[in-house]
């Protein structure tokens, strides 16, 4: 997004509002709907809102709604260029704040122009980058995910402050962007450092082209660079983030809104045992799981035939730890994408009982794409609850750890089956 768009969005003017838009009210959006008095300073409150509980879900949910306004028949002709711009605006802050559901592009563009903008905006990054460390549970696509974001930010070219930038070693003089920052705090320490508030408290006092910026210039850096160390040195983020906590007994004032409905944030190490509970679930449930994964490799011994026929007797005989488990173990091995293709039998029995269940449009999906996200996840949805009587929730606890699998596997189409919902503390499949 070029800098020479107005920002719309200023931490500096928050809406004195006490109240976002409603989960329920995100499907009626509308263009005819932003042009209601007071709407884009509801929309701001909202996306705050969503950045201080990190409820990626439902910013995910609400981008795209946004974004949909833009498509033929939208009405999108009545909006004016000055709203179009706000639009554009809040959808890539609330991709920033839902940024591990993006897609590779997706996350790639967000974040190689619209980081500084964020942070004029109130987001806090580097939390939101913590929290999203959280949303992989696993710690390889955790790590996989801060070195996507590290490459692409050093790749922006949003400025910060006026004045050129003196690399000191060299002497050369570049403009003020994010990329040409980081060069300079990176040639500020050796490549063995790692850096916590400390080391960006020495580069912040120090340098001469930090004391060239403004103040509120020099505020946005520092919030830079703390998103940049977190990317690169989450573990020393955690333990400061819990000792400043535990040593001051306090939590920063959370934005003024109406959470009655909303538990109080905790801190870091407090949600990450909520979550990392949620996705484990039951301790009893999941030990049964891992019990059966162990006796089903030893079972098939590494042909997929024997795999598909497990499956199918564990259906029958409504054992949850053992269809859990084979079901682990088809994504792992590439095996259940195969199975909802290949197999003519499986796909014409779905076939004929979807559309009294799901309708006609999810039977059609599934037999002309079988291994597109929608089939894929109403398949789960109908094995899981329907087969084996799961609740909705736990069967989209299975759906999530499901989800991250695919991730693994590089299968990013399918990385939104399900998602932890923070406000309500749940787990729900993906709209």
């Amino acid at each position: 997004m070029s800098e020479a768009a107005r920002q719309y969005f200023s931490a500096m003017s928050i809406p004195a509002l006490a109240q976002g838009l409603s989960d329920v009210e995100i499907p009626s959006l509308a263009v005819a709907t932003l042009k209601s008095p007071g709407y884009w300073d509801r929309l701001y409150v909202t996306l705050l809102w969503l950045d201080e509980i990190h409820e990626m879900g439902m910013a995910s949910k609400l981008f795209r709604k946004l974004a949909s306004l833009f498509l033929p028949g939208s009405e999108r002709s009545s909006l004016t260029f000055e709203e179009e711009q706000r639009l554009n605006q809040i959808i890539a802050l609330l991709k920033l704040v839902a940024l591990p559901t993006l897609k590779q592009r997706e996350l790639e563009e967000v974040c190689r122009g619209n980081m500084v903008m964020a942070l004029r905006a109130g987001l806090n990054l580097s939390s939101g980058i913590m929290s999203a460390y959280l949303f992989f549970d696993e710690p390889d696509l955790a790590a996989r995910f801060a070195q996507n974001v590290t490459r692409v930010l050093g790749t922006n070219m949003e400025t910060i402050g006026s004045n050129s930038i003196v690399i000191a070693e060299t002497g050369e003089r570049l403009s003020p962007t994010v990329q040409n920052w980081l060069r300079s705090y990176n040639s500020a320490f050796s490549s063995d450092v790692e850096r916590s508030s400390v080391e960006r408290s020495q580069y912040l006092q120090r340098d001469d082209n930090v004391k060239l910026l403004a103040g509120s210039e020099r505020t946005i850096l520092t919030k830079l660079l703390e998103v940049y160390d977190v990317l690169r040195f989450p573990h020393l983020a955690l333990l400061e983030g819990e000792a400043e906590e535990s040593a001051s007994g306090l939590r920063k004032e959370p934005l003024k809104m109406d959470r009655s409905l909303l538990p109080e944030p905790g801190s870091m190490g407090e949600k990450a045992e909520l979550v990392r509970g949620a996705y484990r679930g039951a301790a009893a449930v999941e030990q049964a799981v891992t019990r059966e994964r162990e006796n089903l490799i030893k079972e098939i011994s590494g042909d997929p035939r024997k795999l598909r026929a497990v499956f199918f007797t564990a259906v029958r005989a409504r054992s949850i730890p053992r269809t859990v488990a084979v079901l682990r173990l088809l994504v792992e091995r590439d095996e259940l994408l195969s199975m909802l293709s290949g197999d003519e039998q499986l796909k014409h029995y779905l076939v004929s009982v979807w559309p009294e269940m799901y309708g006609a449009a999810a039977a059609d999906e599934l037999a002309r794409n079988p291994n597109s996200r929608q089939s894929v996840q109403k398949f789960l949805q109908y094995l899981l609850q329907e087969r084996l009587g799961l609740p909705v929730g736990e069967a989209a606890r299975v759906g999530a750890q499901l989800s991250n699998a695919f991730k693994q596997r590089g299968k990013n189409e399918l990385q939104n089956l399900a998602y932890f919902d923070v406000q309500d503390q749940t787990f729900k499949w993906m709209a």
